[in-house]
């Protein structure tokens, strides 16, 4: 039997899990959230862990919650498909390990970026940034729903590129009175 330390247990499930072009639902998020953390300015905390209820923090204390969906997925045929997007108001949200109640349901993120990956041929890789397409919009402009699907989003604001998404989120915190 092999020797399996831990790097070498870490080196073989990260290469099960992220070795290929596409990447599982799970673990999707992720890279999404990863990428956005690259193409942030200073000033931002990456502080998904667990069940947070926002993925990045500013400094300033404005949250942004981040949602995505792939039309290629792991467990499928390559089909076009219509995503939609968890953004439930919640009764509280966790801090740690502490659950923080709130007087009323609400939405903890000042504002949400929903990605999606449309391409579904052979040239599909979810690593490839410029294949991602991001749609950043204020919580104040979301509907009183559970979930919304890409329909609905791109009615509410253009798509941007990972080029201009950090000037999209910054132009949305912005106009934001914290």
């Amino acid at each position: 039997m092999k020797t399996l330390s831990p790097k070498i247990l870490r080196t073989s499930i990260s290469s099960r899990i992220f070795g290929g072009d596409i990447i599982q639902n799970n673990y999707r998020s992720e890279v999404v959230e990863e990428i956005i953390s690259i193409a942030l300015p200073k000033g931002w905390c990456h502080c998904a862990y667990d069940w947070a209820s926002w993925d990045f923090e500013h400094q300033d204390g404005f949250h942004l919650e981040v949602k995505q969906s792939a039309a290629k997925q792991t467990w499928q045929a390559a089909r076009k498909s219509s995503p939609r997007f968890d953004i439930a108001k919640r009764k509280g949200f966790w801090n740690g390990s502490d659950w923080q109640e709130s007087i009323k349901e609400k939405r903890f993120a000042n504002a949400y970026v929903f990605a999606w990956h449309s391409i579904i041929d052979e040239s599909c890789n979810h690593f490839d940034v410029q294949q991602w397409e991001f749609f950043v919009v204020d919580e104040r402009m979301l509907p009183d729903t559970k979930s919304i699907g890409l329909n609905v989003v791109r009615a509410i604001v253009e798509p941007c590129r990972i080029n201009s998404l950090a000037e999209s989120i910054e132009s949305i915190r912005a106009r934001v009175n914290l």
